[in-house]
């Protein structure tokens, strides 16, 4: 209510009051006031009302956001390889490296150096492993570089990598 308008409010009721039970003057202000101030606790309580509302809207939304995000942290730190769209590792695109490399060579049972290998990637999802494997236990170590191509999906899956180019014995 704009300031006029309750002046205007006042004096009406005021002269009603007046009239209709024959108060005095302190009695009457008392009453507009206890009048006035029932209306402008009503209009305040349900405006709060609106805000406690929307906060509890608010902070449920949050609570779910935030529980989402914590069960999403949660499933991919043990099934990382499951969930995670993230490029393979080093160490990742040396195992099917060693997948590659075995059935190039005569016997089979060949001992690759895990320690020892080196692995450059690209951006565009191209690795490049050099490393050594022996033949025997008592064979000197052969040297071999192998480029391979990420194309998605499982890491370990020899189906999602191709070989750009295989050098052995450098």
């Amino acid at each position: 209510m704009l300031v006029a308008e309750r002046c205007v409010y006042f004096v009406f009721i005021a002269k009603t009051i007046y009239r209709s039970k024959g108060l005095k003057h302190n009695q009457i202000f008392k009453t507009l006031n206890h009048l006035t101030m029932k209306k402008d606790y009503i209009a305040e309580k349900e405006r709060k009302g609106k805000s406690t509302n929307q906060g509890i809207v608010f902070l449920v939304i949050f609570i779910i956001l935030f529980l989402f995000v914590m069960l999403r942290i949660a499933l991919r730190s043990g099934l990382d390889d499951i969930f995670s769209s993230s490029m393979p590792s080093d160490h990742d695109a040396f195992l099917i490296a060693k997948d590659y490399i075995k059935p190039t060579v005569s016997p089979s049972d060949i001992q690759f150096t895990d320690d020892g290998f080196l692995c450059y990637h690209r951006p565009d999802s191209v690795f490049i492993i050099k490393s050594s494997f022996r033949k025997s236990a008592a064979a000197s170590k052969e040297i071999f570089s192998i480029t391979l191509k990420y194309r998605g999906g499982d890491k370990l899956n020899d189906a999602n990598w191709s070989v750009i180019s295989l050098i052995e014995g450098q």
